[in-house]
């Protein structure tokens, strides 16, 4: 199996994986409770949504690299990267609890290394 040269492939991957526990870090501020309320569905279906497709890919998703079939079955018939997308959508709830400048950079950044 080949392996990606040098350093860049496994910065990008371990930013891309952990970048988002650095959101906590940025102040907390008190918002509207609207926009609590969507931030915590946003995190809540995020979550709930990662599950399911866990469970109803099980077969697909390896800890290991491997070559893969085509999926025509479940959700990934629509969508290649259905768990990043999902993962987006409850990241963006935790931005929303921690909304600023920095947690939007933090966010725009992390969507552009999942690409």
């Amino acid at each position: 199996m080949a392996h990606p040269d040098g350093l860049l492939p496994s910065l990008v991957a371990f930013v891309g994986g952990y970048l988002p526990w650095s959101i906590p870090l940025i102040d907390y501020s008190r918002h509207f409770e609207l926009l609590n309320t969507s931030s915590a569905v946003r995190v809540l279906v995020g979550g709930i949504l990662m599950i399911v497709t866990l469970a109803s890919s099980r077969t697909f998703v390896q800890r290991r690299p491997q070559a893969r079939c085509e999926v025509s079955a479940g959700p990934y018939r629509w969508i290649a990267h259905l768990l990043c997308l999902w993962k987006e959508i409850a990241v963006e709830g935790i931005v929303l609890q921690y909304i600023s400048l920095v947690a939007m950079l933090v966010l725009v950044a992390h969507i552009a290394i999942q690409i």
